[in-house]
């Protein structure tokens, strides 16, 4: 069977939560990132952690590097600093070409989402089976959650000469040029894409654990 393959963006500012990695604040007895991984494992066999260049989260993340699982490798944005999570997306694209990956497609997550659906990849990829599409998006509750996306590795070379012609984008707009399908969550848990960016939705995250 192909290779299964998830990336998780973390190579953003965090500048509402005072410049503090969102996805290392304690969430309950762990943090976000825990959450979030434990979330994501089970669906995929391999993760790559995107993180800005020259970034210490890695080992914050993992405490010591030797502790880091087998499964979960490291990608270094390519790209300009802090380029937005499609950088995040392209440089886990091409760390897959260089390694000669025989992986199809590659998931997008956002870092900062602890209650992701368990279900996220195996939707998506029911979707590529109903549709010939390069690229599948999440909606939930009639909202496009545009960093939840399944994106054919094929994609690369488009989304190489977006980021190499230095200007502003935005991911609607990206994900709407590329025609990407739609797919619809909302009959899920109500708090699955639930992101957490400031001190009080960190508040508002302790209170949905208790839930």
């Amino acid at each position: 069977m192909e290779k299964t393959i998830a990336v998780v963006l973390a190579g953003g500012r965090s500048s509402r939560m005072g410049g503090q990695p969102k996805c290392l604040c304690a969430l309950g007895e762990e943090r976000i990132i825990d959450s979030l991984l434990a979330r994501l494992t089970p669906q995929v066999d391999e993760i790559l952690l995107n993180i800005a260049p020259g970034s210490s989260l890695i080992e914050e993340i993992f405490r010591h590097p030797t502790h880091r699982p087998a499964h979960i490798s490291v990608v270094e944005d390519l790209y300009s600093s802090f380029s937005g999570p499609l950088a995040g997306i392209a440089s886990s694209m091409q760390h897959l070409r260089a390694r000669n990956s025989s992986a199809k497609w590659l998931l997008s997550v956002a870092s900062d989402t602890p209650f992701i659906p368990t279900d996220l990849y195996s939707r998506f990829l029911q979707a590529t089976k109903l549709h010939n599409n390069h690229v599948y998006v999440a909606q939930h509750n009639h909202q496009q959650q545009y960093v939840f996306a399944l994106w054919n590795i094929a994609l690369f070379p488009q989304l190489d000469t977006i980021l190499r012609a230095g200007e502003k984008y935005r991911m609607q707009d990206i994900l709407h040029s590329l025609q990407a399908i739609t797919i619809d969550f909302s009959n899920g848990d109500e708090n699955a894409f639930f992101n957490v960016n400031t001190p009080q939705d960190l508040i508002a995250a302790h209170s949905l654990l208790v839930q």
